[in-house]
């Protein structure tokens, strides 16, 4: 199940289908870790696996794929894209509002309700 957290008590989930590239991610990466002070366990769930290529503007159709630009994921509604794992929820809230401002896209909270997070039982 992608659409709800598995290592962790918070999640950053998609809201709408989009592209979310590399670096995006890594933005959002690192301003959670940066707001959380490096004392929360951050988990990205999404992998930009797809490669986007560009062709320059004056070559003939069927002579290459083209030049490697930057990767991709491609997410539908509803996936959890970041899942963090701290003590209080405030902070979790903050540290992946944080994060959601480096993403073009619409998202969501959510918080696991059942069992302990790996956090608590470490």
């Amino acid at each position: 199940m992608r659409s709800r957290p598995q290592f962790a008590k918070f999640a950053l989930m998609a809201k709408e289908r989009c592209w979310v590239t590399s670096r995006q991610l890594e933005e959002a990466r690192r301003e959670i870790v940066r707001v959380s002070s490096r004392g929360a366990k951050v988990y990205l769930r999404v992998y930009p696996h797809n490669a986007i290529t560009q062709r320059i503007a004056d070559s003939r159709s069927g002579a290459s794929k083209g030049k490697f630009e930057y990767w991709v994921a491609a997410l539908k509604p509803n996936v959890v894209i970041f899942e963090l794992d701290v003590e209080s929820e405030e902070l979790a809230r903050e540290a992946l509002k944080a994060g959601s401002r480096k993403l073009p896209f619409k998202v969501g909270f959510k918080v696991r309700e059942e069992g302990p997070s790996l956090f608590e039982l470490a």
